[in-house]
């Protein structure tokens, strides 16, 4: 894939129109007329001198474990017409770690080399940490390119370009890696520049069971290689196994980030429990000196498991009389909530829907519905509802008090209405008082919910 990537940038990036060279360049001529060079020998002279592989490092020396950047970077003549990249040969590093950064889409910038105009492109980029002191070496890389110079009209050819198939590698190059002379027992590996903190998940655990103790290390250095730091831990104190490791690193002109040391620990003694502070020791390549952190001292607390029955059993005594009293005092404000929300709701329309309650025997209560308009859908089943109980508290002679399913049962069936009927009225009101008092959250046809209310109202009242 990444072979593949580059034949495409190559491609795009490396095309310009090449500039005629004159015969005088392709070939080399004694005073008589001779050739000096074939065509093939000088065209790889002009190839190879125009077409090149750089290798770059960040540092000319280093530490043992400090990182360093080395950038491959490809040139190529402004009069070269670049084809494609056939193969690629990528560097292979030995006595180091190395971590390849991702640089993205290929761009090239223009650099004047003896007197002439050349493209160059980042094509690979590592951030490397050596692990053995002495002479480092950066390996080299290599490419397999197809490239054309475009002939001189002087030249007797039918040809319009002269191409070659050539291999350019990298020229290698050395650091040397110093050895680090100052350890001692504190120092956990680390090259560069960092920060400590410490924590713990709980200021209270339980005797004889596990908690977290964490040690965070953030900075620019050789994260990959710090080891976890050595407790120092009093005897009541024990460590269960080895610290699990988190890393969140970032590769970008180095490596930068945090590396997590989550260590499993266990109390053997009731009461105060120290966690004293950790001394831990970087090496400062700037500084040339190993600098010393330390992590902030813990204090916990370490219950039986008989404590902590017993206050959890008070505490849920406690939060037993506290629900009750919670509870109360909910249902109390939701009631008051309730009340105020549905007064503000209908507040603005209550005279208007008066007006219309005690207009509706002189105008017609079916013709109310029909001219009765509102966006307010709580509004609307209101008035729907009311709309049919005064139909038949008016029709039924009934009393408000008997507003009731087996009451206006009753009295339909003394009025001589057939079942059918009675059956769509009581579903109707039921329905009404669905919608209205539990609040379900649905679509509502209201001309239809209307429509059936009219068609109800005008059956009774005939």
């Amino acid at each position: 894939m990444r072979l593949k990537k580059l034949h495409i940038y190559f491609f795009i990036l490396f095309l310009p129109i090449a500039s005629m060279l004159s015969a005088d360049y392709l070939f080399a001529r004694q005073s008589g007329g001779q050739r000096n060079l074939s065509i093939d020998e000088y065209a790889n002279r002009i190839f190879f001198s125009n077409i090149f592989i750089k290798a770059k490092t960040s540092k000319k020396e280093c530490y043992v474990g400090e990182p360093f950047v080395v950038e491959y970077e490809l040139y190529v003549n402004d009069k070269i017409i670049l084809t494609e990249v056939l193969d690629e040969k990528t560097p292979e590093f030995n006595d180091a770690l190395v971590e390849e950064e991702d640089i993205g889409a290929l761009r090239y910038t223009y650099e004047s080399i003896r007197g002439e105009v050349f493209r160059k492109a980042l094509i690979r980029k590592y951030v490397v940490i050596p692990t053995k002191e002495g002479e480092f070496e950066i390996p080299t890389i290599s490419l397999k390119i197809n490239a054309s110079l475009e002939y001189s009209p002087e030249f007797p050819t039918d040809e319009k370009y002269y191409s070659r198939i050539n291999t350019y590698t990298s020229e290698k190059i050395q650091i040397n890696a110093k050895p680090i002379l100052e350890k001692d027992v504190s120092f956990i590996g680390a090259v560069g520049n960092f920060q400590v903190k410490s924590m713990t998940l709980n200021d209270t655990v339980i005797v004889n069971k596990n908690f977290e103790y964490i040690i965070e290390i953030v900075g620019i250095g050789n994260l990959y290689l710090i080891n976890a730091p050595k407790l120092k831990l009093p005897d009541y104190l024990q460590i269960a196994g080895e610290a699990n490791v988190i890393d969140s690193i970032n590769i970008k002109n180095g490596i930068s980030g945090k590396r997590t040391f989550i260590y499993t620990l266990k109390s053997l003694k009731e009461g105060k429990n120290l966690i004293p502070e950790q001394l831990l020791k970087y090496f400062d390549p700037k500084k040339r000196k190993l600098v010393s952190l330390k992590t902030q001292p813990h204090s916990i607390e370490a219950l039986n498991i008989e404590d902590i029955k017993q206050i959890n059993s008070t505490d849920n005594e406690n939060n037993g009389y506290l629900s009750w009293i919670f509870a109360i005092l909910g249902l109390l404000s939701l009631s008051t909530l309730i009340f105020l929300l549905r007064k503000m709701n209908v507040s603005g329309n209550t005279e208007s829907f008066n007006q219309e309650l005690n207009t509706q025997s002189k105008k017609g209560i079916a013709d109310e519905i029909r001219n009765f308009s509102s966006s307010n859908r709580e509004l609307v089943l209101d008035f729907l509802f009311k709309s049919i109980t005064e139909t038949l508290l008016i029709e039924l002679n009934l009393k408000k008090e008997e507003l009731s399913v087996e009451k206006i049962r009753r009295k339909m069936i003394d009025k001589k209405f057939d079942q059918e009927f009675i059956g769509k009225v009581i579903n109707y009101l039921n329905e009404l008082k669905r919608l209205r008092f539990y609040k379900i959250d649905e679509e509502l046809d209201i001309e239809y919910l209307k429509e059936i209310g009219i068609e109800i109202i005008e059956r009774i009242e005939k």
